[in-house]
């Protein structure tokens, strides 16, 4: 069968992969427009804001769970795992050591994320400069009706959710996750309960 390492390697992989296509998926991919095209108002700048802090979660929360992931895994006594659960799990629970398991919900979530992830980069080409995150009307604006624009009006809008759904499969509602087995006394996983 598969050792701990192994599939605690594969688990920091796919957290990985699973921050990196979040971050990927939630960037601006199109400089905002020009200074003489209308400017959006203060829900593009607060979309912008979101965005930047919600990478900045998923980043933080994907290192750290790597991280747990891979000490958790190292043999009985290493102490580079000592260091790594002190600084990433101040105070765990009893419960610790299953973070570094994989589960269905788990991986459910992450191909959400990479699937939302993919369809987020259709977006982008298929509109190519257009994309923004600040409303930008110029005068040979036209409708997209290609690529997702076929079937959905906003499917970067509908990227976006599935990503933010994977994402909380992945971090909150899979049943070994580092919110609720890493952080129990922080306040964190009071939160997220």
């Amino acid at each position: 069968m598969y050792s701990s390492l192994s599939l605690a390697k594969a688990k920091a992989a796919l957290l990985l992969a699973t921050s990196i296509s979040h971050y990927i998926g939630l960037r601006p991919s199109q400089p905002s427009a020009s200074k003489d095209a209308y400017r959006g108002q203060h829900l593009e700048t607060m979309i912008l804001i979101w965005a930047l802090a919600s990478r900045m979660v998923i980043g933080a929360l994907s290192v750290a769970n790597a991280l747990v992931v891979v000490a958790i895994s190292l043999p009985f006594g290493d102490p580079r795992a000592a260091r790594i659960l002190e600084a990433a799990c101040p105070y765990p629970s009893r419960n610790v050591r299953r973070i570094a398991s994989l589960d269905i919900p788990f991986i459910v979530g992450v191909m959400i994320v990479l699937v939302a992830c993919g369809l987020r980069i259709w977006c982008y080409t298929a509109l190519g400069r257009p994309f923004t995150y600040r409303g930008a009307a110029t005068a040979h604006h036209k409708l997209i009706t290609t690529g997702p624009y076929t079937h959905v009006r906003h499917p970067g809008y509908t990227a976006v959710f599935l990503m933010l759904v994977g994402a909380s499969i992945t971090y909150l509602f899979a049943p070994n996750n580092y919110i609720h087995d890493g952080l129990p006394y922080t306040g964190v996983a009071a939160f997220a309960s």
